[in-house]
């Protein structure tokens, strides 16, 4: 009986100790997803090359469209959205009904290049770079308003690049993806999850998306379906806890704030946009097809309206 109840207390042991690393196996791998990156030092001030592109801080140089004269006396930088490209504000950018002295500037989001040649996209990376972006601009025209515009899946960055940038005067949400839902991971993606969560940081999934809800340019289309966005594991997990606060996120902004949302698509719920109860943002509704209102020839019929709700805003 003694040697049973000795017995018993050893494997008792045995099983808290191995229920103890297992735990602080947990919080180490919690941390390395969720918790604060290091701060990377800054090679250089970024600077901003006039119609050519922004250099980053690490002297990458993101490609821009738009024009700053003058006359310009407010300058919006518009984020595309992870699944876009520049191109596609292009009719925003040429808006002639745009408020005068307005200028629209965007470029292209970095593209990374892992070692054994696959592209992906990094959020901590696109984050950075956009704060480059605004402190270049602001280094160069000190004198103008600086407005910032986010789209589709950014659109859950703006605190955290507000936190920083003080000096912005304005924040446009466009498109915020309020369904929850339409995030879903297949059941082999769900197994690379769990897989990569435990023992490999750095896996690399790929994001399969019906992009003819975003828009119907072919070009677009085609270029997408022959290089489809491919992730890391932990932005990946980053990026889906972040939009699950999407509503809390939008509640904090403590700055003037137009909210521009599709209810005509599969990204837009109005239960979850109903959580704003923030009197900083005001939401204005449209209706349209596809998700990217300003790419190419789509957002037509309501562009006029949401143009002028724009120029409302930004007096």
């Amino acid at each position: 009986m003694k040697n049973l109840l000795i017995n018993g207390y050893l494997w008792a042991i045995i099983l808290a100790v191995v229920i103890f690393i297992l735990l602080i196996y947990l919080i180490w791998r919690f941390r390395l997803f969720f918790g604060k990156k290091r701060k990377e030092q800054d090679l250089q001030l970024p600077e901003y090359i006039k119609d050519k592109w922004f250099i980053a801080s690490d002297h990458y140089q993101l490609a821009t469209l738009g024009t700053i004269t003058a006359d310009t006396k407010t300058i919006i930088l518009a984020v595309h959205d992870i699944y876009g490209k520049k191109e596609d504000f292009q009719s925003l950018v040429n808006n002639k009904q745009l408020q005068t002295g307005t200028a629209v500037i965007t470029f292209d989001q970095r593209i990374l290049v892992t070692k054994d040649g696959i592209k992906i996209q990094d959020l901590g990376m696109l984050i950075k770079d956009i704060n480059d972006a605004l402190l270049a601009l602001s280094n160069k025209y000190e004198d103008k308003k600086i407005v910032l515009l986010l789209e589709g899946y950014c659109c859950f960055l703006g605190q955290t690049i507000l936190k920083k940038n003080k000096f912005i005067k304005g924040l446009i949400l466009l498109n915020p993806v309020t369904n929850k839902k339409v995030i879903k991971f297949s059941l082999a993606s769900k197994i690379a999850l769990v897989w990569g969560f435990f023992f490999n940081s750095r896996l690399t999934i790929n994001v399969k998306i019906d992009y003819k809800v975003f828009t119907n340019n072919e070009e677009f289309l085609t270029a997408r379906a022959k290089e489809p966005n491919r992730y890391y594991l932990n932005q990946i997990l980053r990026f889906h806890r972040k939009n699950v606060y999407l509503a809390k996120e939008f509640n904090a902004l403590q700055i003037p704030t137009l909210l521009i949302t599709n209810t005509n698509n599969r990204f837009y719920q109005a239960k979850e946009l109903m959580k704003v109860k923030n009197p900083n943002v005001e939401v204005f509704l449209t209706k349209e097809e596809y998700q990217y209102l300003f790419a190419n020839n789509n957002g037509k019929n309501n562009q006029q309206a949401i143009m002028e709700k724009m120029g409302e805003y930004l007096k």
